[in-house]
């Protein structure tokens, strides 16, 4: 496998792990109490029988929280932003507001980008932070978030904005720092809410593009990010200072021979706030750095927010050692593996694929295109036996207004016929004629063409032919990515084409 790749896998993987780690004692308020529960060591290993839930909520596999859940998110985000050509950080934003609905069990038909969202094991509340809930819920009723928040929770779902980018330097390190401050800023405004998150994104980076990183090394991307923040984020002086004097005591604790728990909660803090979150995952990173196992164990064993800490930890480790490194038994009984691994393998290659294990959770619609087509077959030549309408005001043509030619495109094959009675309707095309009608179209010798009304943007081209007795359309031209097919996609396609042919027929004329 690519390098690159298992780093990537590495990074999701490795931060799913601590997440599931230290789910379990998250709200264990001493180590004491974790002691209690798993021995004189802490948790030591994925806990597959939750003690919080009933025998019959039982999954049989170590479960991920709301980290995992949100770092899922932010890899759709990004990759439905750059399949729509929008801002990445809107993308993320959106897809963000996607997995708040699942939280509070709603549906919303503007937000329905994500794939993932229809995975069940999202869709369970896994104790969402508060002030992500609260300001997701805010921008879905359209108002403007307002916290000084520096909770964890922007920090600990960040990873795959750098983990993306390493690939064929889609971006700079710079362009990394500033989106996964802005990511995190959406939900945690305080500047220690975000700055934390561009320092661990510009570590993750570092971490996967290094061919041979070493415990050196990662001290010098540590530092090298830290300098980074002082001169990005130099507006926030006071809390700069205070956040690089954390991250140096981490830095110095990682070299002493200490004991974790006691350094971690005398010297660098619970972790619930995001710039406690990423030193003690550097302290952890650096002193356990060939040692996946003892930097899990020791990223969660203490009083704080264990799930977070072992998550951001498991990104930087497993983005410098790799998927392969991390022991089996981490991995074997972690849920949602195969799906975390689908998605890190998606933001290598930097589109949504759609495997049988994506089309399984989408659920797709039982109906074939053929039958698709054989039910507006029917609805035509109905309304051909009753309908007398046979012309339109208005000609449509390719003068009639502002088009662009379709690029790229995924061809669907289609047998579909029109008698000439729809066919002389239909052939006069569909000129908008107010802001709610989005459609623009046309017919020439041999295509029908629909475009966005607005943009002149080609969203369709029919092919078709002419038989004795109307025309037969051979195949249906889509302005998808073709290196992304999708079968689901291609019903869609067929099934809105095929309305927007029986609108034309069934509205009144102009």
């Amino acid at each position: 496998m690519n390098t690159l790749q298992d780093r990537i896998r590495g990074s999701l993987i490795g931060g799913a792990i601590g997440d599931a780690l230290g789910y379990p004692v998250e709200f264990i308020y001493s180590f004491e109490g974790i002691q209690a529960r798993y021995g004189e060591r802490g948790i030591t290993r994925l806990d597959t029988k939750q003690h919080w839930l009933d025998e019959t909520e039982q999954a049989g596999k170590a479960v991920l929280s709301d980290d995992t859940q949100m770092t899922l998110f932010t890899a759709n985000g990004l990759l439905n932003a750059k399949r729509k050509g929008i801002s990445l950080k809107y993308g993320i934003c959106r897809a963000y507001i996607e997995w708040y609905l699942t939280q509070v069990g709603r549906w919303s038909n503007k937000y329905k980008d994500c794939w993932i969202a229809r995975v069940p094991e999202l869709n369970k509340r896994r104790a969402p932070g508060n002030t992500c809930m609260s300001s997701l819920d805010d921008i879905y009723r359209g108002k403007e978030p307002m916290n000084n928040s520096k909770g964890c929770g922007g920090v600990m779902r960040i990873a795959p904005i750098p983990l993306y980018a390493t690939v064929q330097d889609r971006m700079s390190i710079e362009e990394v720092d500033l989106l996964a401050a802005e990511t995190s800023e959406i939900t945690h405004q305080h500047p220690l809410g975000f700055i934390p998150s561009a320092f661990t994104a510009h570590v993750i980076y570092r971490l996967a593009q290094d061919a041979s990183p070493d415990r050196q090394k990662c001290k010098e991307y540590v530092k090298e990010a830290l300098d980074k923040m002082n001169h990005l984020f130099s507006m926030y002086g006071e809390h700069l200072k205070y956040f690089t004097e954390l991250i140096e005591t981490a830095v110095a604790c990682s070299e002493m021979q200490s004991n974790d728990v006691e350094t971690i909660e005398q010297k660098i803090g619970g972790g619930w706030v995001a710039e406690e979150t990423a030193a003690i995952a550097i302290y952890c990173t650096l002193k356990y750095f060939d040692n996946f196992e003892e930097a899990m164990i020791a990223s969660v064993n203490h009083a704080g927010d264990s799930d977070s800490t072992g998550a951001v930890t498991g990104n930087l480790l497993g983005a410098a050692l790799g998927y392969e490194a991390i022991p089996q038994y981490f991995k074997d009984d972690l849920e949602m593996h195969e799906l975390i691994l689908h998605m890190a393998d998606d933001l290598y290659r930097g589109y949504v694929t759609y495997s049988r294990l994506v089309l399984a959770y989408l659920n797709p619609d039982p109906e074939s295109i053929a039958d698709k087509q054989k039910r507006y077959q029917q609805a035509i030549e109905e309304w051909a036996s009753k309908s007398d309408r046979t012309r339109k005001k208005e000609i449509a043509t390719q003068d009639t207004q502002y088009i662009q030619p379709m690029d790229e495109h995924v061809a669907i094959p289609m047998d579909f016929y029109i008698p000439n009675k729809a066919w002389a309707v239909i052939r006069q095309g569909h000129i908008s004629h107010s802001m709610e009608d989005k459609w623009f179209m046309y017919c020439d010798e041999s295509k029908i063409r629909f475009y966005r009304s607005w943009t002149g943007f080609c969203v369709y081209v029919a092919v078709y032919e002419n038989v004795n007795d109307g025309i037969h359309i051979c195949q249906l031209q889509s302005s998808r990515v073709p290196s992304c097919p999708n079968p689901m996609f291609d019903k869609e396609d067929v099934e809105l084409f095929l309305q927007l042919i029986m609108e034309d027929l069934t509205q009144p004329p102009f």
